[in-house]
């Protein structure tokens, strides 16, 4: 008895906190990275390789053909553990850095997918991701793992995966909704001062349109609860910048009909939410609650 006790307590202590797997996944030689985009067969990997993971996910290590798909795709799949409980992580070798991204899965977790594609550029947001990922019980939580004007940059920025359309991150991405169209696409951002926004703007919401719809509507009126009267704007009704109307995400979720928010927001706030996430924690749950009456439903 005391045997198998000893046994469970070691392959608990054996998976890795989550944070330092993004600590290790973002870390890089930015004085000699080159990117390359990935050629089409990497692509076709990626998709296939993240639609066979959502379809398979279960608690307990990835089955072994799972880990050795992901090998021949060029990744690691293995376990972690966060705050919510055990995920399973898809990253790159250790040493090795090609600016694929990094893809975390929940088993058991919601129809709740949390996106960071600049935590460089948008400092804190990679942070803020990891917190909303634990604290709304998430299925799914994507970021990326190299700047997103990493060199070689030219006027197509290869490697801004919200806005490339070829790489890994977006081929997961819909990877994921050829595994679960229903999920629920959330990505969080920052802006800086060049914006045209009063310095009282904490955030702008939007969908990716200029018509936004009521997950969008609902998610603006409960952060200016939580925040006050003017604080938040809604792209197409009373914002003109941050629409997120080129972001890859977006496009792909609006395919196939599912409900996309983007939120961007100062440095002011991106601090604040790194030390307590509850403010955005809370009013993405009160948005997306009632706009999705099957959130709460797992992907497997």
């Amino acid at each position: 008895m005391m045997q198998a006790l000893f046994i469970v307590t070691l392959q608990l202590a054996a998976k890795p906190d989550l944070a330092a797997v993004y600590r290790s996944a973002r870390s890089y030689d930015k004085a000699t990275f080159r990117f390359q985009p990935p050629g089409g067969e990497a692509l076709r990997r990626t998709r296939a390789l993240l639609a066979h993971l959502v379809g398979a996910l279960r608690p307990g290590a990835p089955p072994e053909a799972l880990v050795a798909e992901a090998r021949a795709a060029g990744f690691v799949l293995g376990l972690a553990q966060d705050a919510a409980g055990e995920v399973w992580v898809l990253h790159e070798p250790d040493g090795q850095r090609a600016g694929t991204g990094a893809f975390v899965l929940r088993p058991g977790g919601t129809r709740l997918v949390i996106e960071a594609p600049h935590t460089f550029y948008d400092e804190g947001t990679g942070e803020i991701a990891l917190a909303l990922f634990a604290r709304l019980h998430a299925g799914v939580l994507f970021f990326n793992t190299v700047h997103r004007y990493a060199p070689p940059d030219g006027d197509q920025h290869p490697a801004d995966v919200a806005h490339a359309e070829g790489t890994c991150f977006a081929a997961a991405h819909q990877g994921l909704l050829d595994a679960a169209p229903s999920s629920s696409i959330v990505q969080v951002h920052g802006f800086g001062g060049r914006q045209p926004l009063d310095a009282a703007v904490k955030a702008v919401v939007s969908d990716g349109t200029p018509s936004p719809g009521q997950p969008a509507v609902r998610l603006r009126a409960a952060l200016a609860k939580r925040w006050g009267a003017g604080t938040v704007k809604l792209y197409g009704v009373d914002a003109e910048v941050l629409g997120a109307t080129t972001n890859v995400q977006g496009k792909a979720a609006r395919r196939v009909g599912a409900p996309f928010l983007h939120i961007e927001m100062n440095a002011e706030t991106r601090r604040a939410l790194g030390r307590d996430v509850g403010p955005l924690g809370d009013a993405l749950g009160e948005a997306l609650g009632e706009a999705l009456g099957d959130l709460r439903r797992p992907h497997r």
